[in-house]
């Protein structure tokens, strides 16, 4: 039998991943402010770096939604059933 404690297991997404995605969020804020700044000759290259640090950006909250929803599948299987299944991780899909 499979030992899986979903509240817990939520709870602690709650205290973890939800604050991760909010300090991206607040990074992806961070590099709007940077890439808005005047720094005469070095403007150009803040914004390039701030774009390009959005897209990273995206990329890690798209990750950390892929595994949100993946982690609740499971432990959705896991509630539906006898204790013995608690479903599967698929490959990331974005």
């Amino acid at each position: 039998m499979i030992e899986l404690r979903p509240t817990a297991m939520r709870a602690t997404w709650t205290t973890y991943g939800e604050d991760a995605a909010d300090e991206f969020r607040a990074a992806r804020n961070d590099c709007d402010d940077a890439g808005a700044h005047d720094l005469d000759d070095a403007s150009a290259t803040v914004r390039d770096a701030a774009s390009d640090m959005l897209g990273v950006l995206d990329v890690v909250l798209a990750v950390l939604e892929e595994h949100r929803v993946g982690m609740e599948e499971c432990i959705t299987d896991f509630e539906n059933s006898d204790g013995n299944r608690a479903g599967e991780f698929n490959a990331l899909t974005r």
